[in-house]
């Protein structure tokens, strides 16, 4: 059987049978954040830990200006983030689908958990391949000021 409710609350279901999908762990949402959310219709809290990554990242990122216990602390927070929604993110974005059937909704999540490891590897090369890309277009730039000055 599957439970059906156009109302955004969860399925009127025995809690056993809740606990089974709802509250399980959502490793896309752990790894993907933000991304996730926006195509789980999740968009407010993914655009709280958007605000919050960027924040905090960009902090780790003063390093001659930061104390070691604020990096600290940063890390924790971004952790933080996504350890909130591996834990809540099916529940959220079961309250935010508009399909309400749950075969469908479940095999969505599945379909972002297979894409997990991945993300895994990627998100960090992506992540360096960023930061080399941004350090090249500034050495370029102060190349180009250096010689307007010289010449």
């Amino acid at each position: 059987m599957n439970p059906t409710n156009q109302t955004g609350k969860l399925p009127e279901t025995a809690p056993d049978q809740q606990a089974q999908w709802i509250y399980r762990w959502n490793w896309g949402a752990f790894v993907f954040g933000w991304l996730w959310g926006i195509f789980n219709r999740v968009y407010i809290e993914s655009m709280v830990q958007f605000g919050v990554i960027t924040f905090f990242a960009g902090i780790l990122l003063i390093d001659h200006m930061v104390a070691h216990f604020a990096k600290l602390v940063c890390l924790i927070v971004i952790m933080w983030s996504a350890i909130y929604f591996g834990m809540r993110g099916t529940e959220l974005a079961w309250r935010k689908d508009l399909v309400k059937d749950v075969e469908q909704f479940l095999k969505r999540q599945r379909g972002w958990m297979y894409a997990a490891p991945f993300g895994i590897v990627l998100i960090p090369i992506f992540v360096v391949a960023m930061v080399y890309l941004v350090m090249m277009v500034l050495l370029v730039l102060v190349a180009i000021w250096m010689l307007g000055k010289t010449g």
